[in-house]
């Protein structure tokens, strides 16, 4: 591994000329433009930068790339192909960018971690995650998501994080997650305590965060307790929140 963050590096420079590195870590310098021509990358963390969309057109053509952060830089656009080519990656971290959509029908069946919090995006198409059957983890936390994402045909999601969204219901359709062992989808608007009750269905669940939403109904503390008691046993759930008496 080739470590070169927190150099305040505004330009490549002679880094075009090192062909045989695989792995390299430029993070938290001034970059505004990435690299197209070390081809050979495998890693590549080009975390809080100053990249935006168009800086990051040189990305595109690292077809051998398996692990890619492009975290906290300024990206709020991608082509609608963007990562089609990068048939080995495994895991794209994107959070903490300006995206108000994404996209989704670039990425490809390798893909297992997809990080896409603190964001700005508002919804996802219905057939978004069509491709990603290897998928295992997905953040979407604080977007402005409306709807629960389409996530329910993903056989082999462990972990969904929706927190801080605008969400205010939860659909029948999660029971189709039965793989799934953490759930976060607290600082919601879910009002409803008895939508908690399909949770239920998911036999591996094991974290379970719904705070800070504004739960009502004389159920909530009976849900409560029917989830502490549970056979799943929640030792992780946090399901404590004011409630309106």
């Amino acid at each position: 591994m080739l470590k070169l963050s927190n150099h305040e590096i505004e330009t490549l420079g002679q880094l075009s000329n090192l062909e045989h590195v695989n792995r390299l870590d430029l993070s938290g310098n001034k970059l505004k433009s990435s690299l197209e021509t070390l081809t050979g990358l495998t890693y590549l963390n080009l975390s809080s930068n100053e990249l935006s969309g168009k800086g990051i057109r040189g990305i595109l053509s690292l077809e051998q790339l398996v692990f890619l952060n492009l975290g906290n830089n300024r990206i709020g656009m991608l082509p609608d192909f963007a990562f089609a080519k990068m048939i080995h990656l495994k895991c794209l971290l994107l959070n903490g960018n300006k995206l108000e959509s994404f996209a989704f029908a670039s990425l490809l069946t390798e893909l297992n971690t997809l990080v896409l919090s603190n964001n700005n995006i508002e919804s996802i198409p219905e057939d978004a995650f069509k491709n990603l059957t290897s998928l295992r983890k997905l953040s979407l936390g604080h977007n402005k998501l409306r709807e629960f994402p389409p996530v329910f045909q993903l056989p082999s999601l462990k972990e969904l994080n929706l927190n801080g969204n605008k969400i205010s219901s939860i659909p029948d359709a999660i029971s189709q997650l039965s793989h799934l062992t953490l759930l976060d989808i607290g600082s919601n608007l879910i009002e409803n305590v008895e939508s908690l009750a399909i949770l239920s269905s998911l036999p591996f669940l094991s974290k379970l965060n719904v705070a800070q939403n504004t739960f009502y109904g004389e159920g909530y503390q009976e849900q409560v307790w029917l989830w502490e008691r549970s056979e799943k046993n929640l030792a992780n759930a946090i399901l404590m929140r004011s409630i309106p008496t």
